[in-house]
């Protein structure tokens, strides 16, 4: 499981709770016995499982064409009259195949688990994602460098593909030591007063302090905050929902970089504190298969962060600038939190400023198990060959139509990040942009 493990807690966290744990029941309806069984099942499973064909530049039929010869060529999975190292070689044509295929799809939250059971139940598992595929494309690696990192351990590819560990080093336990230890950057904004919590099993990381001038700051990895009976984390909550209703706030910073989603409840619990008198703010939209067949949409229906209709309203003060930090790993509850903002923007007159890099590009909420059969769509398996095929059972859409799966969504302000300044010498160029733009507009 080491690249499933990897793939999930790097990237593909969703708006539910995922534990990357294989599916066990057989998706085929006859005996898989050959490469040519196992694409031709998967195949079909997409065909009804997969939600984001209206999106996709590729023609599912012309894949089947084009692909089932070459899957059939490579003949018997599992086969006596053919060596080991026959086998192998096999399994890895076809691991290129299905890589060539899913490089191309859009969905964020994709994952594609191959398992060689040649091998027991302890062989290998190799897991495909197109999203991790764009991002290392983007650091400048080659199509095949991004093909063979697939068959590496996980210290063989902290080597080869540094560039991008390198990338994702900037979330919020790093944050902490490297941006708020004593004489860094966060301390010459008046941070004087840290606290830093985490959960029991270090999954959970909040990061939050008010400065001397008034300046509300929070950060955290991950919307996990239902997951866990913790009274500290419903503290830095309740911390938060006080601070920034206090009449000595200037400013607010949320920052959202490494945050890699979670529950969608816990999307509503952070954001209602900055709901306007209205108690309710439409920023996006979703859509779900209403059948098996691969377009057999409904419609798209609208998506609100609301408050509770007997519950007390203490309105934000739109007034009060806020500065998001993203980065790319922003993904899924953290892209639909930046999109809550810039409806808030748009649409009540909120000052609010992105900084940092382009998001993810993952927004489709999962569910990890028998999401197909709830909403006919989903994440599935095919026998062990396939263990594991995550993908969203519903598509999202920002509210005036924008589909940023796949693609992310751009900061307003673009600051490049700097690995050396981060970790070795203690600065933070991307919140040192978002204090110095909240400070300018507090003072208007």
């Amino acid at each position: 499981m080491k690249k499933l493990k990897f793939l999930c807690l790097l990237l593909v966290l969703s708006l539910s709770l995922s534990s990357c744990r294989p599916f066990n029941e057989v998706s085929f309806s006859g005996k898989i016995e050959t490469w040519a069984d196992v694409f031709s099942s998967y195949w079909h499973k997409m065909n009804t499982n997969y939600v984001f064909w209206d999106i996709e530049d590729i023609n599912w039929d012309d894949i089947y064409d084009q692909y089932m010869p070459k899957f059939e060529a490579l003949g018997l999975i599992e086969d006596e009259n053919k060596s080991s190292d026959e086998l192998y070689s096999n399994l890895i044509t076809a691991c290129r195949y299905f890589y060539e295929i899913i490089i191309k799809l859009h969905d964020g939250h994709y994952i594609l688990a191959l398992w060689a059971p040649i091998w027991g139940d302890t062989g290998p598992l190799y897991t495909l994602n197109p999203n991790i595929y764009r991002e290392m494309i983007s650091l400048g690696y080659s199509e095949e460098e991004v093909f063979n990192s697939i068959f590496m351990t996980d210290e063989e590819m902290e080597e080869a593909i540094k560039n991008y560990f390198l990338m994702i080093e900037e979330t919020t336990a790093n944050i902490y030591s490297y941006t708020f230890s004593p004489g860094k950057i966060a301390s010459s904004y008046g941070f004087n007063k840290v606290n830093y919590i985490e959960s029991e099993d270090g999954a959970l990381n909040i990061l939050y302090s008010k400065s001397d001038d008034g300046i509300v700051y929070f950060s955290f990895n991950c919307f996990y905050f239902s997951y866990y009976s913790d009274e500290k984390i419903d503290q830095a909550l309740s911390w938060l929902e006080n601070e920034i209703g206090k009449s000595d706030t200037k400013a607010v910073v949320i920052d959202l970089r490494g945050n890699s989603g979670g529950f969608a409840i816990d999307l509503n619990k952070f954001c209602i504190p900055f709901l306007p008198e209205s108690g309710n703010v439409h920023f996006a939209d979703t859509k779900r298969k209403g059948g098996d067949n691969r377009t057999d949409y409904g419609p798209w229906l609208p998506f609100y962060i609301s408050r509770d209709e007997n519950e007390e309203c203490y309105p934000f003060n739109k007034d009060i600038p806020i500065a998001i930090l993203q980065n790319r790993i922003s993904a899924s509850a953290s892209e639909l939190t930046i999109m809550f903002f810039k409806a808030l923007r748009e649409d009540y007159g909120y000052n609010v400023r992105t900084f940092g890099d382009i998001s993810d590009g993952a927004n489709g909420a999962y569910l990890e198990e028998n999401s197909e059969y709830n909403y006919n769509a989903g994440t599935t398996a095919i026998s062990y060959y396939i263990s594991y095929m995550q993908t969203p059972y519903c598509q999202l859409r920002y509210k005036d139509g924008t589909i940023y799966e796949g693609v992310g969504i751009e900061a307003d302000e673009y600051v490049e990040y700097d690995y050396e300044a981060f970790k070795k010498r203690g600065e933070d160029p991307r919140l040192k942009a978002a204090l110095d733009w909240a400070i300018s507009e507090s003072e208007k």
